[in-house]
Order: structure tokens, then sequence, then C-alpha cells
């Protein structure tokens, strides 16, 4: 029977309301599990006719599905009914419904009494399959997440590779000559601002050619890679170095006078005779000293390094001119 004709002494309102919450059900059973009374809610909500007098609710559960755990009719030993038993001894479970709309039951059980009840309350399909949608979505942007995080570092890596090869000489593994002017740039702007001391050392490693023509390119070779690593024993870490082509090579020296670059170009000099960069032959090197002058430019810098340096040549090669 309608809970609207069954409930006896309920005010007009109040029975209306509980006859026609849509979404809100409420069923009464008896100790056999058989529904006595219900209201429209509970109807709509399990897609059923308005009428579920004598039906049983386990038939709700769907065939084969076993009555849900811990379920008691009524519980051992709770107090007469008042809202701390009703709170003791309520179950709760979720049946699904024709359609996929998802419904919560939960049951309210006391000593004592003939009936039980359980109410029923919409859980939409929307808000399940919701959930089960923003956790496959979750999962699938952690997955993207990590796989965009790793391409990112191959990214990086390849970028770092790239700008390695760019800015390195493939022989020597000192920087080339183009991230040498790049070097020598920020270090003339630095000294601009700050009126710091500033200089360059060129190198030319003397009569070079003669090394390849009597010992082959690969003797060579071997001698510009062992002259690259004997200006990276010699050179501070905050100095740049840069093979700016051939046998020809640059040391960029920030905070450094005249007097300090040109005792340093004269070691690196002395060092190709204590310490021969090629056991079969004896190769020197002559060096141009220049320290920066303020407001010049950095291709006037490299020019008077140079003019330096050609002027040791031209003094006789394996010496220091600044």
């Amino acid at each position: 029977m309608l809970w609207d004709i069954s409930i006896a002494g309920l005010d007009d309102a109040i029975r209306h309301h509980l006859n026609h919450l849509a979404d809100f059900g409420i069923l009464m059973v008896d100790r056999e599990w058989k529904i006595v009374r219900t209201n429209r809610g509970a109807s709509s909500l399990l897609g059923a006719a308005d009428d579920l007098a004598g039906v049983a609710f386990q038939g709700l559960l769907g065939e084969g599905a076993e009555f849900p755990p811990g379920w008691e009719f009524a519980v051992p030993g709770a107090p007469p009914l008042d809202l701390e038993s009703v709170k003791a001894s309520q179950r709760s479970m979720i049946l699904r419904v024709p359609g996929g709309v998802a419904v919560e039951c939960r049951g309210y059980f006391w000593a004592g009494s003939e009936l039980g009840l359980v109410t029923l309350e919409r859980r939409t399909q929307v808000d399940l399959r919701s959930l089960e949608t923003m956790t496959q979505i979750r999962n699938e942007f952690t997955t993207s997440a990590r796989e965009l995080s790793k391409k990112n570092a191959e990214l990086l890596a390849a970028n770092e590779t790239i700008t390695r090869l760019l800015n390195t000489d493939d022989l020597t593994g000192i920087p080339n000559r183009r991230k040498l002017r790049a070097d020598l740039h920020r270090e003339v702007s630095f000294a601009s601002r700050h009126g710091a001391p500033l200089c360059l050392l060129y190198f030319d490693l003397d009569y070079f050619k003669r090394v390849n023509d009597q010992l082959g390119h690969d003797a060579g070779d071997r001698v510009l890679a062992a002259f690259a690593g004997r200006l990276r024993e010699l050179v501070r870490v905050e100095d740049h170095l840069g093979r700016i082509g051939g046998e020809e090579f640059v040391a960029v020296l920030p905070g450094t006078e005249l007097s300090g670059a040109t005792a340093l170009a004269e070691r690196i000099r002395a060092s190709m005779h204590l310490e021969p960069v090629l056991p079969e032959l004896l190769v020197t090197v002559s060096v141009g000293v220049a320290e920066w002058i303020p407001e010049e430019d950095i291709e006037q810098f490299l020019k008077r390094a140079d003019e330096a340096l050609y002027g040791a040549k031209g003094a006789g090669r394996d010496r220091v001119v600044s």
C-alpha cells in the first residue's frame, strides 16, 4: 500500500511531502523482508509499479544476489526506539536498478519492532560514471604527464647536446670560435660596466705545417689536442678558451691586467720546451697579448691581439709580444 494512505496521524503537509519526494524513497518491511509500505519516491527510484506492498525486498537485489551482510532485522540488546538506537543500527548498501541508476539503501532495525525501515536515495548514473571517468582521466593525465616529462627531459638533453656540439671544437674539446666570441662579448660588457681589467692571449703554433708534412695529419691532430689540454691545465677556471681556426687559439682573461696576462703567456710558451706536446718533434708557440681599452669593441680588441701575435712571429717566433 502507498505511504499516503497507510500512515495514520501524519499532518497532511508531511504526508504529501513524503509521498512526492522523487529522489528519496521509504520502505517499511516486516520480519520476513516483505515490503509493507512505500512512498511514491521508492516506486519511482526502483522503476516499479506504484504499489510494492507484498514484494520481497530480496527481489530488488537482482537474480542470484546475496542478501547484504550485516543487515540483521533486529539488533540484539538495542535500546528502545530513539535517535541514538536508530543511528547505531543503520546499515548501508548500493542497489543498481534498471537504467543504470544507482540507489543507496540504508536500513534501520531496532529491537522490539515488527517492522524495519529502509530509505532509498538516488545516486545518479552520472555521479558514479563521473567518478569512474574522473579516475580514468586522472590516470590518463598522470600517464600523459609522465610521458610528457620524459619527452621534455629527452628534449632538454637533446638541446644540451646540440648546444654543446654547436659551441665545441670537435678535435680539441674546447669552445670553438662561435662560443669564444660570445664569451668575449660578455666579458667586454662586464669590463665596460664595472671598469674591470680584461686581457686576451692570441696563440699560434709555430711551423705547424711542418708537423703535418713530416709526421702526418694524425700527429698534427695530436698536437692540437695536446696544446688545448695544456691551456686548460694552466689557465684559471674563470678564464675562457677557444680554438678559432687551424692552429690558432685564444684565451680570454677577465680581471687580469697586462702584466699578469704576459706572465701567463710566458709560462705557457716555456711549458712547450719543458714538456713537449710531441716527443718526435719540438713544437713551439708564439703569443700576442692585448689589454682591453675602454670603449673598444671586440673586433678592435681581437685585432690588436692578432697584431701582437704577428709581431711575435715576425721577431722570430717562440716568443711573447704585448
